[in-house]
C-alpha cells in the first residue's frame, strides 16, 4: 500500500511540474508592461535588467552581420531602435511612424508560442523566456 501512495505522490509532482513549465500566455503582459515603461522613459538600468547581454542586434536584410552590444552600450544602442521608422498598414494604407511612438499606443500584446522555444516577437524586437524570466534577447535595425 506504501508503494502505491507513493507511485501516486511520484506521478503527482511530475505532473505538476511538467504543468507548470509553460507559462500561460498572461505572464509575459507584466514583462511587456515593465520593459514598455522603461523604453518610453529612457530607463536605462531598468532596460537593462529585462535584456540579455550581449544583446543581438540584426538589420532586417539577412546579409547584413549580428551586431552584438554589451551592457554598457545599450544607451547608444537603444535610441536608434526607438527612432527606427516603422511602417503600419492603416485602412487601405501604409504609415510611417516609428518604434517609439507604436510602443506608446501598445499597452495590451497579442502574442504566439511554439513548444520548443518560448519566444515573442514584438515590433522589432524579438523576446525569450530564458531560465523562468523574459528578456529582451535580439532586435532589428534598419539602417
Amino acid at each position: 500500500m506504501q508503494i502505491v501512495k507513493n507511485l501516486i505522490l511520484i506521478i503527482f509532482l511530475v505532473v505538476s511540474v511538467s504543468c507548470s513549465a509553460e507559462p500561460p500566455q498572461s505572464d509575459f503582459q507584466p514583462f511587456w508592461n515593465k520593459f514598455r515603461a522603461a523604453s518610453l522613459a529612457n530607463d536605462y538600468p531598468a532596460l537593462a535588467a529585462l535584456t540579455k547581454f550581449p544583446l543581438e542586434v540584426k538589420g532586417v536584410d539577412d546579409s547584413v552581420p549580428v551586431k552584438k552590444y554589451q551592457k554598457e552600450q545599450l544607451n547608444t544602442i537603444f535610441p536608434k531602435l526607438m527612432s527606427q521608422p516603422v511602417f503600419l498598414p492603416k485602412d487601405n494604407d501604409v504609415v510611417e511612424t516609428n518604434l517609439r511612438d507604436v510602443l506608446t499606443k501598445t499597452e495590451k500584446v497579442e502574442y504566439k508560442t511554439t513548444d520548443k522555444e518560448i519566444r515573442v516577437e514584438q515590433f522589432q524586437f524579438q523576446f525569450q523566456l530564458i531560465n523562468g524570466k523574459w528578456l529582451l534577447v535580439r532586435a532589428y535595425l534598419e539602417e
